[in-house]
């Protein structure tokens, strides 16, 4: 990902003098500006650092930026009053309020009093949906409709009070409109973007922008064809596609249940939704249902033009792929197939142009990844994002002798850098559950809902099958306790979460403006400021963001797995534990961490050291027969067999596993296909997929 600033100003100022309706705007850049105030001050920065606890959050992220309304509490007498506003003649009994906020809790909720001259008032208190010592987003947006406040032209005044006590409270861009306005997104760039891409959207009660209309479905394991139509049937939806063995799809709605009928704006949360129109049959049927939500990276504005599907002779100039290569997905805008920098670390599978399943991975003639824009096989790029971010990491991966990389790219955004939460679960599952990907590389993000939804489901499923995830955390400058962005956020244990730093030439790492930071989410800084590495037409250049710091990461980790055991925990800790602690990143990135590539080769001196496994996971008799060993001796052990569709086969529950012992299983009346083999001991879960043919 990159910054995005100037793109979005350049798209503000284009695009502030175009808004229908707007008769008033006060963006408190210099001043208060008539209005009265009592416990509130202007801040030229917007932010709130006489607050105690202000610490390095990030300021207001308005639409103008500059000064703002402020009040730090603690306390409870706080008054923000607007002068006389004039409502213009052509009123037409319809008026809205919008601004920004930014609110610390500590008990207390926040008024908007507004008042109109023929005696009208509304007063309403904000549902925020924050408890006492959390706080809003930072740049949470309110859309206020006052509906008749005025019958005809008038004067009106808004007033902002403080219900209660609160840590903070900032303001700016208050904004009154005689039509209702467009949405807004946060960033408030990325609906801009869209908007001049001609990309449709509606946005959730984040600003998180989404396909008008579309729903992601996860379904339950097991569920039947006839209890999926079943469930289709109530709803009559459009079935675009679907994915992961068919564990996903994605449905275009009519409007009514989901979604408003005119706008397309959801109506509410869709699982929220479902558990009321089927309360019962439906929370039977899905694990999770979402808006499909859009990600995004590199957004440019380059044409969008489908990539025609792969014939022979494009995929018989690569190598099948060597049996102990450790595999790096990528997840992004494609690769340049033809680049020479990518010679030797295309993964190339078994898979033939034969119109059949060769591989046993639900997916028809993919031998080189797979492309979720266009829904073929060729994932080639038309961006250039992906193609550097996967230059990277070959560059990196040629740091250690007879380390075998292989590079699995998955097309999931196009050429504008935009994908969908549906492309990126369907690749997650992909690689990590169907095509064994060790490491995911993720430079991409959104800001949208909570930890929890379609995608985090995902990237917990493929660490069951020993998939690390490794995820940018984005390039807004913001400080994420407030705004988290996904999947790097997510509070799972096969997450790393990347930000970026610049490296000078006396060695010192800077933290890089750019970068989003949390003191403890984003737990380690690599180096992200104008990182040479492969574009387009086998040409080189550099790039700057947490999207070129991620892939350094992802290549640490693949050469960890050349070096050590496999395991998701221990190539974490490691990595972590071997990093660098600089001054300058502390309070930004955990442990002030940044990435530290000198020691995992043979012949480097780790700090740490080489973590022993406990486990030997091993498939005997024509991949009839799986066997499990102890090698350490373990005490209460638990070993399951699963199938592809996640069907338990079998599950021994052990009080004591001791070293030079192994347990059986026996997969000779079992179907051919993918088994997962799950132990976990002493806190510690080792996984391993095997194929019976």
């Amino acid at each position: 990902m990159k910054n995005h600033f100037y793109l979005y100003l350049v798209l503000s100022l284009c695009l502030s003098t175009s808004l229908s309706g707007q008769f008033y705007s006060e963006p408190f850049d210099a001043g208060l500006n008539g209005w009265g105030t009592l416990g509130f001050e202007f801040d030229d920065n917007g932010a709130a650092e006489t607050f105690s606890g202000w610490n390095n959050r990030s300021r207001i992220r308005s639409a103008s930026l500059g000064g703002s309304l402020t009040f730090t509490g603690t306390g409870t007498n706080a008054r923000a009053t607007s002068p006389a506003i004039t409502v213009p003649g052509s009123f037409s009994n319809e008026l809205y309020l919008s601004f920004y906020m930014y609110f610390g809790s500590n008990g207390g909720s926040p008024r908007v009093v507004v008042s109109g001259d023929n005696g009208f008032t509304l007063d309403t208190t904000l549902q925020i949906g924050v408890l006492a010592d959390e706080e809003t987003s930072a740049g949470s947006y309110h859309l206020l409709s006052l509906g008749a406040t005025l019958q005809g032209p008038g004067e009106v005044t808004v007033q902002f009070a403080l219900e209660g006590s609160a840590d903070f409270w900032i303001l700016d861009d208050v904004q009154l409109y005689s039509s209702r306005p467009a949405p807004v997104t946060f960033p408030r760039y990325v609906g801009e973007t869209l908007t001049q891409l001609g990309k449709p959207f509606v946005v959730d009660s984040a600003g998180a922008p989404a396909v008008p209309f579309q729903l992601v479905v996860d379904w339950l394991p097991n569920r039947t064809e006839a209890q999926k139509q079943t469930f289709r049937d109530y709803y009559d939806p459009i079935v675009l596609h679907s994915c992961a063995c068919d564990r996903l799809e994605v449905w275009e709605m009519p409007g009514g249940t989901f979604f408003d009928p005119v706008t397309g704006e959801p109506l509410g949360d869709p699982l929220d939704i479902l558990g009321v129109t089927l309360p019962a049959s439906g929370m039977n049927e899905v694990d999770g249902l979402d808006l499909n939500y859009y990600l995004y990276n590199d957004l440019e504005l380059i044409p969008d033009g489908p990539n025609p599907p792969l014939a022979n002779d494009e995929v018989n100039s690569f190598a099948p792929a060597p049996a102990n290569a450790v595999r790096i997905a990528i997840l992004d805008t494609g690769l340049d197939l033809d680049h020479p920098d990518m010679n030797g670390f295309i993964f190339r599978d078994g898979d033939s142009l034969n119109g059949t399943d060769d591989d046993n991975d639900c997916l028809v003639d993919n031998p080189l990844g797979w492309n979720y824009v266009d829904h073929n096989n060729n994932p080639d790029d038309d961006n250039g994002h992906g193609t550097h971010v996967t230059g990277i990491i070959a560059r990196n991966a040629e740091r250690c002798n007879g380390c075998v990389i292989q590079l699995l790219p998955y097309k999931t955004h196009d050429s504008y850098g935009v994908g969908t939460l549906f492309a990126a679960a369907c690749g997650i599952l992909q690689a990590g559950v169907y095509d064994d990907a060790d490491i995911i590389n993720c430079s991409w993000g959104f800001y949208a809902g909570g930890d929890d939804g379609i995608l985090r489901t995902a990237i917990d499923t493929v660490a069951n099958y020993g998939a690390l995830v490794v995820a940018a955390a984005g390039n807004d400058s913001l400080n994420l306790v407030a705004d988290p962005q996904f999947p790097a956020l997510y509070s799972l244990d096969n997450i790393l979460a990347v930000g970026a730093h610049d490296t000078l030439a006396s060695g010192e790492r800077p933290y890089a403006e750019f970068s989003n930071y949390h003191d403890t989410g984003v737990e380690i800084a690599a180096f992200g400021v104008e990182v040479t590495s492969s574009l387009l037409e086998g040409t080189t250049g550099s790039k700057s963001g947490t999207s070129m710091a991620t892939p350094s990461v992802a290549a640490a980790a693949g050469m960890y797995h050349c070096e050590y055991p496999w395991q998701i925990a221990a190539a974490r800790a490691f990595i972590l534990e071997n990093a660098f602690e600089e001054p300058g990143l502390s309070g930004l990135f955990l442990d002030g961490n940044a990435l530290n590539l000198t020691v995992f080769c043979k012949g480097d001196q780790p700090v740490v050291g080489r973590p022993a496994t406990d486990v030997g996971i091993s498939i005997a008799a024509g991949g009839e027969v799986i066997e499990v060993f102890s090698l350490q001796g373990l005490t209460v052990t638990e070993i399951s067999i699963t199938d592809a569709t996640g069907n338990l086969i079998e599950q021994r529950n052990l009080n004591q596993f001791p070293a030079g012992t192994k347990e059986t299983f026996d997969l000779r009346s079992a179907a051919d296909g993918q088994y997962l083999v799950v132990v976990r001991a002493a806190g510690k879960v080792y996984t391993q997929r095997l194929v019976k043919r």
